[in-house]
């Protein structure tokens, strides 16, 4: 067997991904157009990220696994993690599956891979999915992952009537009751299901202008503060080729977007990111649910099979969904600085579970900052 780097997105190594998309169970998040193009607006703009994406082929150069790594410096502190970063909700390599069963073989590649890699002060690998498609994910038993997240899914019925036996009664007719709500108001409700295809620009913009009300409301950091980040959900339908694309839908009233979602389907699996809703006074007919809900009746109509909320354990998932996966980390150090860096992450996401030591902390660090 044999291992290259590549420190770029380059013609060469699109061919050997693209061979190996067609052998592997994976992910959206693990397409070479993905990667490419979070590279391209994000990694590259906003992280200053260096790629370090591993492939090994075997004798006959046939690619056998890729792992799409890359190197950023956080505090002067050098991590090498997986490409995608917050735009990447499930992180795993891409594996030509015959190898998924194979845990010696992989024990036996996971060593020579680490051999190559840069000289780093923390190995860092997060939101592992417990399993791939059917099978376990096999690097869980190789390296001492722990379980550190959930995503929540549900599985796709073949009719509409199977599906609204099994969603509970108060979330079925509370939705159907605020659609007739909407319905009997003077003026026109329009959904939008293949918005990507017609005034995507402004109906992003619309999209990316509610969550950054939604990220202040919610005293958190807003993602789009970059220019950068929003150039990524702007354009990223522009390169995804083949069988995923993105799906962007929207809920108007009156040509008033009081709800939006910007999304992706790949291999009959639909990927619900980033939903959004107007606040004011149409809040109150719940728009972002009835958008999800049409959402998931199209995706009955259209033969999907998953339908994806990806990670995160909010309390409007658990409603939806009937099916859930573990999400696991792995961290390693390997310099005493890297040692250090470790015990501060985890200083710091102790105080975040604890509500009053949260508390006291943004008081003590918001004093600090007046002076």
């Amino acid at each position: 067997m044999k291992i290259k780097i590549y420190n770029q997105f380059n013609p060469e190594l699109k061919v050997y991904w693209n061979i190996l998309e067609g052998k592997s169970y994976h992910f959206i998040f693990q397409r070479f157009d993905w990667l490419s193009t979070w590279q391209k607006y994000i990694g590259s703009q906003k992280f200053n990220i260096k790629p370090y994406i591993i492939l090994v082929l075997d004798n006959n150069d046939n690619p056998l696994l890729i792992f799409p790594l890359g190197q950023i410096l956080k505090y002067k502190i050098k991590i090498i993690t997986f490409l995608g970063g917050g735009q990447s909700d499930y992180n795993f390599p891409l594996i030509d599956n015959s190898l998924i069963t194979k845990n010696s073989l992989l024990i036996d590649l996971l060593v020579k891979i680490k051999k190559k890699l840069p000289n780093y002060d923390i190995l860092h690998f997060d939101k592992f999915p417990e399993k791939v498609s059917e099978n376990f994910n096999p690097f869980l038993r190789l390296l001492n992952f722990k379980s550190h997240d959930i995503a929540y899914y549900r599985e796709i019925p073949k009719t509409v009537d199977d599906f609204e036996k099994n969603l509970r009664s108060k979330l079925r007719t509370d939705t159907k009751r605020q659609i007739r709500r909407l319905n009997n108001l003077p003026g026109e409700l329009k959904v939008d299901l293949e918005n990507i295809l017609n005034d995507n620009k402004k109906g992003i913009e619309a999209m990316i202008s509610q969550k950054k009300k939604k990220y202040i409301q919610s005293n958190v950091p807003n993602i789009f503060q970059d220019r950068d980040v929003e150039g990524f959900y702007l354009n990223l339908h522009k390169y995804l080729k083949g069988d995923a694309s993105i799906h962007f839908s929207v809920l108007k009233f009156n040509n008033k977007y009081l709800s939006t979602h910007w999304g992706a389907i790949h291999n009959k699996r639909f990927y619900f990111l980033m939903p959004s809703y107007e606040f004011g006074e149409y809040a109150v007919y719940s728009p972002g649910k009835i958008l999800l809900y049409q959402l998931m009746i199209d995706s009955i109509d259209n033969n999907l099979e998953i339908f994806d909320f990806t990670i995160g354990a909010e309390q409007y998932k658990k409603d939806w969904c009937n099916k859930s996966i573990l999400l696991y980390e792995y961290m390693d150090s390997n310099t005493f600085k890297g040692y250090l860096f470790m015990i501060f992450i985890k200083l710091i996401r102790f105080i975040k579970k604890s509500s009053f030591l949260f508390s006291l902390t943004k008081k003590i660090y918001g004093f600090k900052n007046k002076f």
